[in-house]
Formats: structure tokens, C-alpha cells, sequence
């Protein structure tokens, strides 16, 4: 990326655009990234999001967000695959040392409410290659 003072953060950090609110126009670097912001040991996950949960609720709604989580906290439905590549240097001690694991029954529709249209997004990819419903605060060039 390059460092240019007229490149702004934009929405909730989720991206960037120019000072005057144009969407930048970007080129495919070939790079991949590694996020893992959510491979958080289960108890570790819950002060995170209980942390998180003091910025928007009261409380009451503190609590009610802790205890409508799973016992191990992760549901067990999502679609995740599992990760056979090389771990980022940085990451590996830890990795290494973590002491418990996450398996998910990886369905391919889950029959709840608030996946239905992820999930709809998710099969019209896997047969046409489509991505439905990503907000993208870039133009890509090839």
C-alpha cells in the first residue's frame, strides 16, 4: 500500500478512500493475509466480547449477549475450513501452544434466520463464481 497523506480510513475501519471520499482504484498484489482476530481461546473470546459489548449496551444487554453464546462459545455451524498451509512466523509459537480446538460441522445450509442470505450468497458463488452482497471501498484495475 502506499503511504499517500490524501487516503483516509473510512466507516467503522473497514476501508479506505481518498480525502474527498472517492474509492480508490486498486490492483491485485497477489499477497494474502492472516486474520486472527477470532481464533481466540473460547474464554479469552468471551472477555473480548463481553469487553466489546460494554461500548454499545448497558449491563443487562452485556449479559444477554455472553449467555446467548454456546458453552464452548463458538457455534458449531459455521463455515470454516480448516488450515493445512504454513502459519505465519510470528504466529506459530502460539499456535503451537494453544490447547484446544475448534470444529465445525460445516453444513452446507444452516436453517437459521440470520445466515439465510449468507448462505444463498455462499451457494450462488460455489456454482457461478459470483460474490453477492460485499460492500467494496475500492475499484478494482486490472
Amino acid at each position: 500500500m502506499r503511504r499517500d497523506p490524501g487516503i483516509r480510513s473510512c466507516g467503522d475501519a473497514q476501508g479506505f478512500r481518498t480525502a474527498d471520499g472517492r474509492k480508490l482504484r486498486v490492483k491485485k498484489s497477489g499477497g494474502h493475509y492472516f486474520h486472527y482476530g477470532h481464533a481466540l481461546e473460547p474464554d479469552r473470546a468471551r472477555r473480548k466480547l463481553r469487553n466489546l459489548s460494554r461500548l454499545y449496551h448497558d449491563d443487562a444487554g452485556v449479559e444477554a449477549e455472553i449467555h446467548g453464546r454456546p458453552p464452548r462459545f463458538y457455534d458449531d455451524d459455521q463455515k470454516v475450513k480448516r488450515f493445512t498451509g504454513r502459519h505465519p512466523s510470528v504466529m506459530r509459537e502460539i499456535v503451537a501452544a494453544a490447547d484446544w480446538t475448534y470444529t465445525s460441522r460445516n453444513p452446507l445450509i444452516r436453517f437459521r434466520r440470520e445466515y439465510f442470505w449468507e448462505d444463498v450468497a455462499l451457494l450462488v458463488k460455489h456454482c457461478t463464481g459470483l460474490t453477492l452482497g460485499v460492500h467494496r471501498n475500492y475499484r478494482l484495475i486490472k
